[in-house]
């Protein structure tokens, strides 16, 4: 478990200090990570189609599975078989999964669009990012 400090950090304008930190046991991330915990989980990303939406190889998704899949949200899709993270696009009743990466030459990063008869299913919504800035 990690330790939770009950202090604010500036990421502008400093803040005073606290005289003091205020420690707790643990944190619990579930609180802090999703609205559902009891229907998310955490998967590892590999490739580099989203990293223009700031998702980059090796970072952990958290995807709520009762989050509301609407247009312009990322998600979590299983496409013929194969999950893939992508922006949710809807156009006149039709739904695409836009990479964001503009390598256009790579097929990798192509948008993909959901026919009637695409095995396709939304599995959740990405709703955080956990990006280790210290490779472990």
């Amino acid at each position: 478990p990690l330790e939770w400090v009950e202090s604010l950090v500036a990421a502008g304008l400093s803040v005073p200090a606290d005289d003091r930190l205020c420690h707790q046991d643990e944190i619990d991330l579930n609180l802090h990570l999703s609205r559902h915990p009891q229907a998310t989980f955490v998967v590892k990303v590999t490739g580099e189609s989203m990293v223009e939406a700031g998702i980059m190889p090796g970072n952990l998704l958290v995807v709520d599975r009762l989050e509301e899949p609407t247009n312009g949200r990322i998600v979590v899709a299983l496409v013929e078989g194969r999950m893939t993270v992508k922006r949710l696009q809807i156009m006149d009743n039709r739904i695409f999964l836009k990479a964001e990466n503009s390598d256009r030459e790579n097929p990798d990063y192509r948008t993909i669009a959901v026919g009637e008869h695409s095995q396709f299913e939304i599995v959740g919504v990405v709703v955080s990012i956990i990006q280790p800035l210290v490779r472990f």
